[in-house]
């Protein structure tokens, strides 16, 4: 399969899984003010999550822009993310109507870890198939990974930091791999050489 396919696939799912993701917002009953302050966790969550998504889609794009060879792991890997952003419509949605209960904060962070995991395994099988990757990508990935960890057992204890913690952490990942954002600077002065 080619890169292209791979991304315009892995481009199609997240902008479904984003449609669906607003489809979970119910229409306001008051049209007032106080009626807008009265879903304002239905609105937060569906806006930390749909923040998750948009940069997971802006960091996979910059990752595979890097990489040039797509294997069959690869393909498998980036399938397993997409299972676990496919979920978040129904987490979010869980979290929209029990905004306070522990175990939905904890079953938000337990996904956002499952999309961790799967996304340092799309990166691994990058890696396998395009070695040169390993310099490039750095390590943000494993930094995310203990952070959620710590943001899962602080949740369990004030469970409101569960999606406000998620958030926080993909605040870290707004600005892409830098090294990658330099290959593609380098490149450019090189093809216009």
């Amino acid at each position: 399969m080619s890169k292209n396919r791979l991304e315009a696939f892995t481009d199609a799912v997240i902008a479904i899984i984003m449609t669906i993701l607003v489809l979970e917002l119910n229409p306001l009953t008051d049209l007032s003010w106080h009626g807008l302050w009265h879903i304002r966790t239905e609105l937060l969550s569906y806006m930390f999550s749909f923040f998750i998504l948009a940069v997971t889609w802006n960091n996979h794009h910059h990752m595979l822009q890097a990489a040039k060879k797509i294997s069959g792991s690869v393909l498998w890997a980036n399938m397993n993310l997409l299972f676990w952003l496919s979920l978040f419509p129904f987490v979010t949605a869980t979290v929209d109507r029990n905004w306070y209960s522990r175990f939905a904060e904890l079953l938000y962070v337990a996904l956002y870890l499952l999309y961790n995991i799967a996304w340092n395994g799309l990166k691994m099988t990058l890696t396998r198939a395009n070695p040169e990757l390993v310099a490039v990508l750095g390590h943000k990935d494993t930094y995310t990974f203990f952070a959620v960890l710590v943001i899962m057992g602080l949740t369990y204890f004030w469970p409101i930091l569960g999606i406000i913690g998620c958030f926080g952490i993909t605040l870290f990942w707004v600005i892409p791999y830098k090294e990658v954002e330099e290959l593609f600077r380098m490149g450019n002065t090189q093809d216009k050489k």
